[in-house]
């Protein structure tokens, strides 16, 4: 209760001492009115300081800061142009943007700058105004740039590529500036308007020049052009040629040429310091071209060489390929086609070439996959210089049994490429005993053929053995048994179907003598010594006549002198061969033997050591030499090599010297001691063939039986062995491989 009356009171005190204050002093004084003007100053951006009192030249825009003083405060800024509000500014500081581009920069009728006036009125707070006011020239005409000689997307290259232009405006220009990429090149504050794009600082492609001209009143013009640089020669792709390649024999040189931004205009190969094609092209940027030579390694040295091939663009630029290639005189080329070589056989198989004089020239193994086998000389090598060729395998586990056949008087045109051909192999199935009824005991019992045959057990029984194929579909068409009696002349035969029928048996009464004819030989022009024999094969059909799947049907020999040789013929066959000895004379091939032979006019004699065989030849017409080594049974490291040769032009033989690839073969041994045993020398004279050239291009080059080419021919040998039946094949490595 207290509380409030003491407030009260307060309150009742303040309000009289307010009253009493208010009733007692005089009225305040009014404040005096505004009246003075705003200060203004205006800085307007590009304004050129002219010291002769000229306007001012503006462009399109401009900007103007505005600095207003005054005590009271500036409400606004406004900017008038001939008396046309163009803009405001509310607050401090002040700054106006002004579009000038919708006024004219001139006169028309006199050319000159109109004249606008620019008024800037700042007003304070209380409504004053200070104005500022000056002529200003507008400019809106853009600078021009024309006539430039670079053009779009042009092609340029090198460090020198100058170009021209035109800059120009109404009231002159202040600066030209040249960007490359965005990047200042330079700046022309003269008349002289070029520039040199140097290319070499630049990436290949497209790059971008830019040429900008500012005139007095700032106004800018710009020009770009988009061009290319090309500092790259053109792509050199050889087609046919490759690092490290050996260049033997004549091939299409095949170059293709392209250049992504120039054409191609001209290209240049050699060969070490020869030139081999110089020649103008015309490809298009952006295409492939190719360009086609022969290109002959016989016309250029032997050995190491670098092949460079350089190509010339339509700028001048130029690439360089240079490509390390061998030339190679190319002795002889095998191809070897697949299942040649024997899978089942452990064996190393070489084909090596040497000099006439037994040096070696180069060797290559042969493996199971290889597919040719080339074999150079090491320098040069006349084409009509003669070398000799082997063909070598050492078989067996431990490699004791070599195979050899060497051909002599080879050159490079002959035979220049040799053509293998897979052996027909067959697979024996074993010998099973048959019974043999009937046949009286002076008979004798024969079968033979390409894949069937006659043997003996152990137990001494009569084994009929067949051959199944391997690697082709087909054999002989039936198995031909046949027994003769020489005591009464008796022949007789069976053809026994494949397969065997189950329960066969070799019965006599079996045996027929149907379509036999006695033949014989008339051997009135040979003398009285000498051995003779016959053997006689026929062919079932033309599929066995044309494989050799032959069968025995006659066999027979003499060892006393007789003036004619009987034998027996069945004339169920499709065709026959023969074999006819008498004496050192031979006859051998295709159809029955001749019914009066006469033995050639020709000796044969020899010395032979320490490798090397000295021939004493006569007569004009043999054309081939074969010489035969075989033996080292008793050291047991067997071997067996035969050579041929050309008869009418060789005098004396030197046997190839192994290579050092195979001296670690036992055949190596042999050569170092001299101890091949020379077994047998032969002349040989084929049917149809006239020399031994013909020979190695119709027989030995395409690796065909001579029966299919020559079909018979007639020989003289010289055997150191009593009775030695001459060899009819030509080597291991035809018959095995």
């Amino acid at each position: 209760m207290k509380k409030f009356q003491l407030t009260s009171f307060l309150f009742s005190l303040v309000l009289l001492l307010l009253s009493c204050s208010s009733d007692s002093g005089d009225p305040a004084p009014e404040p005096e009115p505004d009246v003075i003007a705003p200060t203004v100053t205006v800085q307007i951006a590009g304004s050129t300081n002219n010291s002769t009192g000229e306007p001012s030249v503006f462009s399109n825009q401009i900007t103007i800061d505005i600095s207003a003083q005054d005590a009271g405060g500036v409400a606004k800024v406004e900017a008038f142009i001939n008396d046309q509000k163009v803009g405001e500014d509310n607050s401090a500081p002040f700054q106006l943007t002004i579009d000038l581009s919708n006024y004219s920069s001139k006169i028309p009728s006199t050319g000159k700058f109109q004249d606008y006036i620019l008024k800037i009125v700042a007003t304070d707070t209380s409504g004053n105004e200070g104005v500022s006011e000056q002529i200003i020239h507008i400019d809106n005409e853009l600078p021009s740039i024309s006539e430039v000689s670079l053009s779009d997307r042009q092609v340029i290259g090198g460090d020198t590529n100058t170009f021209t232009f035109t800059a120009s405006d109404n009231e002159g220009l202040s600066i030209v500036k040249i960007y490359i990429n965005n990047e200042l090149a330079s700046e022309i504050s003269n008349d002289l308007y070029e520039f040199n794009i140097n290319t070499l600082d630049l990436s290949d492609g497209e790059n971008i020049l830019k040429i900008e001209a500012t005139d007095l009143a700032e106004n800018t013009t710009s020009h770009e052009v988009t061009f290319i640089s090309d500092n790259t020669g053109p792509l050199i792709v050889p087609n046919t040629v490759e690092e490290g390649q050996i260049l033997d024999e004549e091939f299409l040189m095949s170059i293709t040429l392209s250049d992504t931004y120039s054409n191609v205009t001209m290209f240049d190969v050699t060969l070490g310091e020869q030139n081999l094609l110089t020649s103008g092209v015309d490809f298009p940027s952006g295409t492939d071209g190719q360009v086609d030579f022969d290109m002959n390694p016989e016309n250029y040295s032997t050995g190491e060489q670098i092949l460079k091939i350089i190509a010339f663009d339509s700028l001048g630029n130029t690439s360089v390929m240079e490509i390390p290639v061998q030339i190679l005189r190319l002795l002889v080329t095998i191809t070897i086609p697949e299942g040649f070589l024997s899978p089942n056989i452990p064996s190393n198989h070489f084909a090596f070439a040497s000099e006439m004089n037994g040096e070696p020239i180069d060797v290559e193994e042969i493996f199971f996959e290889t597919r040719e086998v080339k074999l150079y000389a090491q320098g040069e090598f006349d084409t009509t210089q003669s070398f000799v060729l082997t063909y070598a395998s050492v078989v067996g586990p431990n490699r004791n049994t070599s195979y050899l056949y060497s051909i002599m008087n080879l050159t490079r045109e002959n035979p220049g490429a040799l053509e293998l051909e897979v052996p027909k192999r067959f697979s024996f199935n074993g010998g099973i005993p048959y019974p043999i009824n009937g046949f009286a005991s002076t008979s004798q019992l024969y079968c033979f053929g390409k894949d069937f045959s006659f043997s003996s057990s152990e137990s001494g029984d009569t084994l009929l053995g067949t051959s199944s194929p391997q690697n082709h579909p087909t054999g002989t068409e039936q198995i031909y048994i046949y027994s003769y009696n020489s005591l009464n002349n008796d022949y007789r035969y069976q053809f026994v179907p494949k397969p065997i029928p189950n329960g066969f048996e070799i019965n006599y009464e079996d045996f027929t003598n149907d379509a036999l004819t006695d033949q014989s030989i008339d051997l009135s022009t040979f003398s009285n010594d000498g051995r003779s024999s016959l053997a006689i094969f026929g062919y079932n059909n033309d599929m066995e006549y044309q494989n050799d799947f032959q069968s025995q049907i006659w066999r027979s020999g003499y060892g006393y002198q007789i003036s004619q040789f009987p034998y027996r013929l069945n004339s169920n066959f499709y065709g026959y061969s023969h074999d006819f000895i008498r004496g050192n004379y031979r006859s051998f091939g295709v159809g029955l033997p001749p019914s009066q032979p006469v033995a050639p006019n020709w000796t044969i004699d020899y010395t032979y050591n320490n490798n090397q065989i000295a021939l004493n030849l006569t007569g004009n017409d043999h054309t081939t030499g074969r010489i035969l080594f075989n033996g080292g049974y008793d050291v047991q490291m067997p071997y067996e090599w035969q050579l041929e040769f050309n008869s009418q032009q060789e005098t004396s033989i030197t046997l190839p010297k192994i290579p050092e690839d195979m001296q670690s073969f036992a055949i190596n041994n042999h050569y170092q001691n001299a101890s091949f045993e020379l077994l047998h020398l032969e002349l040989l004279k084929f049917q149809g063939i006239g020399s031994y050239n013909e020979y190695i291009t119709n027989i030995v080059k395409t690796n065909k039986s001579f029966k299919k080419t020559a079909f018979q021919f007639q020989s003289i040998f010289k055997s150191e062995i009593d009775g030695y039946q001459p060899f009819t094949r030509n080597s291991y490595f035809y018959n095995e491989w």
